[in-house]
């Protein structure tokens, strides 16, 4: 294996554990935009029927 296949191959490594890291926040961030969306509809559901009932 020659140096360039060599650098080539590393190269492609970092690439790919950085896909995979970036992957993995990503989830995160959708997790994050999940929960925080559902809490704050839950609460503008209890202003809503709230308003309703009076």
């Amino acid at each position: 294996m020659g140096l360039s296949q060599r650098v080539a191959s590393v190269i492609d490594a970092v690439i790919t554990a950085l896909e995979r890291i970036n992957d993995k926040s990503r989830e995160a961030e959708l997790n994050l935009a999940d929960q925080w969306l559902k809490s704050n509809y839950v609460g503008w559901q209890r202003k809503k029927k709230k308003k309703n009932t009076l």
